[in-house]
């Protein structure tokens, strides 16, 4: 079996073993998120969204810490609770990529996959930014959510991204095609 498939069918148990497996399935995984915490918060997001990934001593814009932890935390809010385990490693397994940022050779692809965008995908990120209700300015948004989502969905096979990739450069087909590998292989 490929890491690409365990990447994608994350044996049953609790969600903890579950993010631990989902370690293992990448050799990049095990490099940048070796042991991390899931947390749970009675708050609703200040970004909208349903998990958040806080890098270690990560803090919030008036320099509360955020993460405590010497590891990397994903912290579920309020209105993720009531989601099944394996609807929430599916959201996991999405934010695990916001970690490889840290790696160089990831984030410059990453960065090039962003530059690569046509006018169409372009006007899609600015509608979705718009729609999200977040506070950060486009570029910080971008550089910490949108541009990881279109790695994720590429390489989990999002459908309602299939036209975006169907009307994609070759080269950013070529990056992102290079990105899974690297992913399953670590080279």
């Amino acid at each position: 079996m490929k890491i690409q498939d365990e990447f994608l069918n994350i044996d049953d148990g609790d969600l903890q073993a579950k993010v631990d497996s989902l370690v293992n399935t990448s050799p990049l995984f095990q490099q940048y998120i070796p042991n991390p915490v899931i947390e749970y918060s009675e708050e609703e997001s200040p970004h909208g969204g349903y998990i958040e990934y806080l890098p270690p001593g990560e803090t919030d814009p008036e320099g509360n810490i955020l993460n405590p932890h010497d590891t990397d935390m994903f912290l579920f809010y309020d209105k993720a609770k009531d989601f099944s385990d394996d609807e929430k490693i599916n959201m996991i397994k999405g934010d695990f990529l916001h970690a490889l940022r840290r790696d160089s050779k990831w984030d410059e692809m990453t960065n090039r996959v962003w530059e690569l965008r046509g006018p169409r995908a372009v006007k899609m990120d600015a509608g979705a930014y718009e729609g999200s209700g977040d506070k950060r300015d486009f570029d910080k948004w971008a550089d910490v959510s949108r541009k990881d989502a279109w790695v994720r969905a590429y390489i989990m096979g999002y459908d309602d991204w299939k036209e975006v990739f169907d009307n994609a450069p070759p080269e950013q087909i070529k990056i992102l095609e290079e990105m899974k590998t690297y992913l399953e292989t670590g080279k």
